[in-house]
């Protein structure tokens, strides 16, 4: 009766039991950033019918072509876009971002979004499971459930550990038995070893700490999806980048103007009537350039033919183009040659404009690179990748963007088919990352190891991508492969700590130090077991505290809306004097604008102070410098909110 061991029974159950619910308890918090994301779906919504009333309804009784009205501090129900008002909205859900985007009339919105000033009436165009949020849910819900070859590896080991470890068992209590043992004592070791190597950690080792790490870059604006492409990215030696859209913000912007002897204002008139009855790309930049600042002419007779565009009205006859339709039509262009030569050196696309056969004006357009895109060539640099710029846009400008970013090598005026080979090239020296956002980055993006597709780009290039940045930022690569690499890290950490538990266990429960009275009770190797368990889902967790380390195009040194100086009283030290007696600089710095249309209102409130000779505003740095003589702070600053926007001394 003294040798039944009914306590040890119950105390193994009960330990194993805790241990199960403690590790239950753990692996909820390592899915607590999927269980997050579903939570952040909208139960109502306030719908206006087609009488203009307002009525809340439930989110799921959407339908798509619903107008909806959204206020501050509510949550946005569907994805759709803005026809009337504007909102600041809060998109971290998605990006990760915590700083509020500005949206209005035409901006897209998302399901999930809150707004946090403002109001919006929208229209809904995607609905329930069709809305980003629940793409977002469902990628990240199969990718966790996906199968990293790291983890496949564990598997195989499982697979061979448990009859291996059956085997130890058995060769214990019959060694124990053979050297004279009694039969008890034979078992107590043998069941011990069985206890103690219990194979949970070794299994827990990598699902655990891919569901939290997919979890946690979903929440960043990070979507991995497969588990594949997380441990394939940390080891990646080449990144290879798409440059249009993705090293560049996407859109052309008149980046110089010159007048030839005549009137600036006159022909930025003239230019913007003209290209407002063309949707091409160079035509949108040049009435965003001219903005509102300019007169509208009535154009009589309008033509696009190659290489730009004929056109008329009452009393002049117009050209507008590149310089090889100017040369077709026997224009003479030697006002224009020189300028035309220093804008092909720094890879300006050169548009003419002529009234009745006279060049008066070039327009330098340039795709600008994105502000974070040199810092993060910088830091993949850093970490031992090569870079690559791989474009189908001409040799100049992608060797003029490859030398801004810092890129190791430029390859310029490549087909979709020699992306393809050059990533099979690449292929030979080690996995490569394909960075992209275009229809015709869609194959290389399937071909590269890992394929890391922008948010804002075509449908095609994010299903064929294996990871996708929502926010369109540079800086989301980065942080993918820094998420990447500590999953990585953890999970051979998970891996190593599992198996050493196991040896060095193992030859403890099996008696093999009895002699020197040490010997593992079945109770003790029970609640040992329980504890490696939870000691790796822990650790899978550290991985929850992961907030992205780079913030590329942000200045450190710009003061924020709440540390901005106060404008009462601005002194001399806010004043720069200029070596031209009586001319001084004034920096401000200038909140609320969004567009060039925005610059253009700023720079004209500035301008028309009484003193000022220039002001020149910048959109990305949100601010002004002004020039002229006796300036006064105060008076800018009420021009400045008289226009529309605030503004304060730099």
């Amino acid at each position: 009766m003294h040798h039944l061991y009914f306590d040890c029974a119950s105390v193994i159950l009960t330990l194993i039991t805790v241990g199960k619910y403690f590790e239950a308890r753990a692996k909820a918090r390592a899915t607590s950033s999927i269980d997050a994301l579903v939570r952040l779906t909208p139960k109502t919504a306030v719908r206006i019918d087609k009488h203009g009333n307002e009525e809340i309804v439930d989110a799921s009784d959407l339908r798509k072509g619903d107008m909806l009205m959204v206020r501050t501090g509510h949550s946005i129900s569907a994805d759709g876009v803005i026809v009337e008002g504007f909102a600041s909205l809060d998109e971290s859900a998605f990006t990760g971002e915590s700083t509020p985007v500005e949206k209005s009339i035409d901006s897209s919105v998302f399901a999930s979004t809150m707004v946090v000033s403002g109001w919006i009436k929208m229209r809904a165009d995607k609905v329930g499971e069709d809305t980003r949020l629940s793409e977002i849910i469902r990628i990240v819900d199969e990718a966790t459930s996906s199968k990293a070859p790291i983890q496949q590896l564990a598997d195989k080991i499982s697979g061979v550990f448990v009859p291996v470890v059956i085997g130890i068992s058995l060769a214990v209590f019959a060694g124990w038995m053979l050297g004279g043992s009694e039969l008890s004592e034979a078992l107590i070791f043998a069941v011990s070893v069985l206890v103690i190597s219990c194979p949970c950690a070794l299994g827990l080792a990598t699902p655990c700490a891919i569901m939290v790490g997919m979890g946690v870059g979903a929440r960043r604006g990070i979507l991995f999806k497969s588990a594949q492409a997380l441990q394939i990215m940390h080891g990646a030696k080449t990144f290879v980048f798409d440059k249009t859209g993705t090293v560049t913000k996407g859109v052309p912007e008149v980046v110089s103007f010159e007048v030839f002897d005549a009137d600036a204002d006159e022909v930025l008139s003239y230019a913007a009537s003209i290209e407002r009855l063309s949707e091409h790309p160079f035509a949108k930049a040049i009435v965003s350039f001219a903005s509102d600042k300019t007169n509208t002419f009535e154009i009589s007779s309008f033509e696009q033919v190659f290489g730009g565009i004929k056109a008329a009205d009452a009393n002049h006859v117009f050209l507008l183009g590149n310089p090889s339709l100017f040369v077709n039509e026997s224009v003479d262009l030697s006002v224009a040659n020189q300028s035309l030569i220093e804008a092909d050196k720094r890879a300006e696309s050169s548009l003419l404009f002529a009234m009745d056969n006279r060049v008066v004006c070039r327009f330098g357009i340039r795709d600008e690179i994105k502000e974070q895109s040199a810092e993060a060539i910088s830091y993949l640099k850093s970490k031992g990748i090569r870079c690559t710029l791989l474009s189908g846009d001409a040799k100049q400008a992608v060797s003029h963007i490859a030398d801004i970013a810092g890129f190791d090598e430029a390859i310029s005026q490549a087909s979709p088919f020699e992306k393809e080979q050059y990533i099979k090239d690449a292929q030979k020296e080690g996995a490569v990352v394909m960075v992209g956002d275009g229809v015709n980055d869609a194959p290389a993006l399937s071909l590269a190891d890992v394929g890391v597709a922008l948010g804002a780009g075509s449908d095609v290039a994010v299903s064929s991508a294996g990871v996708v940045i929502i926010d369109s930022s540079l800086s989301g690569v980065c942080d993918a492969l820094s998420l990447s690499k500590k999953t990585m890290r953890i999970i051979k950490q998970n891996l190593f700590w599992a198996l050493i538990y196991n040896a060095i266990c193992i030859p403890i429960a099996a008696g093999c130090f009895a002699f020197a009275g040490l010997i593992l009770n079945p109770m003790i190797a029970a609640a040992a077991m329980s504890m490696s368990s939870l000691c790796v889902v822990t650790n899978a967790l550290r991985l929850r505290g992961f907030k992205g380390e780079h913030t590329f195009g942000v200045s450190k040194e710009r003061n924020t809306k709440d540390e901005a100086p106060s404008v009462v009283g601005a002194t001399i030290t806010d004043i720069t004097n200029n070596d031209k007696e009586g001319v001084m600089d004034i920096r401000l710095n200038v909140e609320g604008m969004m567009c060039m249309h925005c610059v253009a209102h700023v720079k004209q409130a500035l301008e028309a102070v009484q003193g000022v000779e220039s002001a020149e505003v910048d959109l990305d740095g949100k601010c002004a410098l002004v020039r002229g003589k006796d300036l006064v702070a105060d008076e800018l600053i009420k021009a400045v909110e008289a226009a529309g926007y605030g503004a304060t001394v730099a």
